[in-house]
């Protein structure tokens, strides 16, 4: 299983940090395992949990490790993208719809909710939900009753909700921008995932535990080997991409590599020293959420050279559907072009 995988490289790592180090047992947690330990203490309750972090930090991994390690494992686990839904299709999508309910509803269609009874429902990018959305939402959290659309009776489930967003909720209450009752029902236990830029010391134990499950789903005929140089090429890069680009540079890498050990040359030639990727403003206050999406949207197309779709482009980086990247551009303001550094 991922976590036990994961919790056995992280006491591995930690044990050679203190004997290099000189620390004791309280000493040398990594963010990974802060995280995980987390994910241990909820996994097993019904409390919803929060997952807050930066695109592509692992919060979808970290969903279904809680699924799995939880007394649900047993039930489905269901994934939606908040940002997907369509306003016109909302109630079927959430709630499902009997046969008959309107034009083209042909047969009988349970929603995600239905669909998770039993089981854990993960509501990614749970800040892009519409107001009206918002409303409805908490209705069936409070009491977890729905109807189908121009369905008779109400249906009750048991459903256990975790819901991941990569933007700052508080501030967004703040601003009237998300309701204050959705966010306390939904931050009973939050875990904050650091960006990968901010906790290098998990890239060894991410980067080998990648390798190892890749060459498996891939079925490799060679055994993978890394460079002696290799972690120290992937320590310096700053991982705009977080965990998903790391996990993809691994793939591309097993891949091309045929065998030979894996090497990075290439992630820190195609990183302009000057472009920093957070910079505060000269005043020194910290930049405001859109700020922040906008500078770590612009740094992707730098690095995809102004490329949205297709492989490597920048929605697969971001974990974004082409469409939904494309509305987030507009929505911000943000000039696409093609980059000087990136040919």
């Amino acid at each position: 299983m991922v976590i036990a995988h994961l919790r056995e490289r992280i006491i591995s790592h930690n044990r050679e940090l203190r004997k290099r180090r000189g620390q004791n047992a309280a000493e040398g947690t990594t963010g990974l395992q802060d995280v995980m330990s987390q994910v241990e203490q909820v996994a097993k309750l019904h409390t919803p949990v929060l997952l807050i972090g930066e695109t592509g930090a692992g919060k979808e991994l970290l969903a279904t490790t809680i699924h799995h390690l939880s007394k649900r494992s047993y039930g489905p686990l269901v994934s939606i993208n908040c940002g997907t839904l369509a306003e016109t299709l909302l109630d079927s999508e959430l709630f499902g719809q009997e046969k008959g309910a309107f034009t083209g509803a042909s047969s009988l269609k349970k929603g995600i909710f239905e669909q998770a009874d039993g089981g854990s429902i993960f509501l990614d990018e749970i800040s892009e939900l519409s107001k009206q959305a918002q409303v409805k939402l908490l209705r069936v959290l409070q009491t977890m009753d729905f109807r189908r659309v121009g369905g008779p009776r109400p249906i009750s489930v048991d459903v256990r909700v975790i819901a991941a967003t990569n933007r700052d909720i508080a501030g967004m209450v703040q601003h009237q921008e998300f309701r204050k009752d959705l966010w306390f029902r939904l931050n009973t236990f939050p875990i904050k995932i650091h960006p990968l830029r901010n906790r290098k010391e998990d890239i060894p134990i991410l980067a080998e535990y990648f390798a190892n499950r890749l060459s498996v789903e891939m079925n490799l005929p060679y055994q993978y080997r890394f460079a002696p140089h290799a972690m120290a090429q992937l320590q310096e890069y700053g991982w705009p991409g977080n965990v998903r680009e790391l996990e993809n540079a691994i793939e591309k890498s097993l891949i091309v590599s045929r065998g030979a050990q894996l090497s990075f040359p290439y992630l820190n030639a195609a990183l302009p020293k000057d472009f920093p990727l957070y910079p505060d403003d000269d005043e020194g206050t910290p930049p405001t959420m859109n700020e922040v999406m906008t500078r770590h949207i612009m740094r992707v197309l730098q690095l995809t050279s102004g490329r949205i779709e297709g492989k490597r482009g920048a929605a697969e980086i971001l974990g974004m559907k082409p469409s939904t990247l494309r509305a987030r551009i507009k929505k911000l303001g943000i000039r696409i072009s093609k980059s000087p550094y990136f040919t």
